[in-house]
């Protein structure tokens, strides 16, 4: 009986010290899981609190970025096309100076174009030569230039273009800002400037502006016609007639009689320089001759 209930005591024991470690870490584990899940739904909750504030800030930007984008929309930046200078410069060579030059006008007018300057130098110690400068419509150009060798031989051609795009977006801001401080000045003179000082002090100024104002607008206009038309230069000189045609006869004659005189002196002289070399060797030779003539008979003799 002893036995038995020493037995159950054994058993009862070991079983408390098997159970107890499990359901204790059961009860860790849902305490655990509990502290988990209450920590993820803060930070899920957070998360949310953080998002709806952000769409409240971005809606907030948004309402202040619309209003700027419509103001910029209704007033978009003007885009300024390239401004090319296109100029041209050739050079031909004509059987009739005259002709080519009333050629080049009538094409030139052909084509609505401007004549500069066309003229003929007629110099006697050259040949008959001009030139015409003209100004023309870009899109004209290359169909004019075409026409233009048609008239005679071409000996040279140039063309260059000269893009001055950021010249002219410069002048054109400089422009507009020296006209928005003249409004200023005038504004001012108008509203602000009762004493006589103040008035001539702004005066001054407004006469500078003006001058400023006035040298940008004259670059502006002068690019403009610069741009607006091509400027081409077109030379030309006769051809060269050939040398014996072009010569006068009795020249050319008179010319070949004093080269023939010439030559004829240089021969001479040259004769005259080989005989003076060669005659000391011969009176030498005929000296050394002499002596073994003399000699021999000498011998002779004995």
């Amino acid at each position: 009986m002893k036995n038995k209930i020493v037995m159950i005591l054994g058993i009862g024991i070991v079983l408390l010290v098997v159970l107890v470690p499990l359901l204790s870490k059961h009860s860790y584990s849902k305490a655990v899981s509990r502290s988990f899940s209450r920590k993820q739904s803060n930070y899920l909750a957070s998360e949310v609190r953080s998002d709806e504030t952000a769409r409240a800030r971005r809606g907030t930007v948004l309402s202040v970025i619309a209003p700027m984008t419509k103001a910029v929309a209704s007033n978009p930046v003007n885009v300024v096309s390239r401004k090319l200078i296109k100029n041209a410069v050739l050079t031909l060579e004509v059987k009739d100076c005259v002709k080519t030059k009333e050629n080049l006008v009538a094409l030139v007018e052909k084509r609505k174009g401007t004549i500069l300057n066309a003229q003929i130098d007629e110099a006697l110690e050259s040949p008959k030569n001009g030139s015409v400068v003209f100004k023309i419509l870009p899109s004209e150009l290359e169909s004019i230039l075409r026409d233009v060798r048609r008239l005679g031989r071409v000996r040279y051609e140039s063309m260059g273009v000269e893009d001055v795009t950021e010249t002219y977006v410069d002048l054109q801001t400089r422009l507009k800002s020296q006209r928005s401080v003249r409004d200023r000045f005038v504004a001012i003179l108008n509203d602000k400037a009762h004493q006589v000082k103040d008035i001539v002090e702004i005066e001054k100024e407004l006469a500078r502006v003006d001058v400023e104002i006035e040298a940008l607008e004259g670059r502006i206009k002068y690019l403009d016609s610069q741009i607006d038309l091509s400027t081409v230069t077109v030379n030309f000189s006769e051809e060269q007639v050939n040398l014996l045609s072009a010569l006068d006869l009795g020249e050319k004659f008179r010319e070949a009689v004093r080269t023939a005189a010439v030559t004829s002196v240089n021969a001479v002289y040259a004769i005259i320089v080989l005989i003076g070399l060669v005659i000391p060797f011969g009176i030498a030779a005929g000296l050394i001759w002499l002596a073994v003539i003399v000699i021999k008979k000498m011998r002779g003799k004995k």
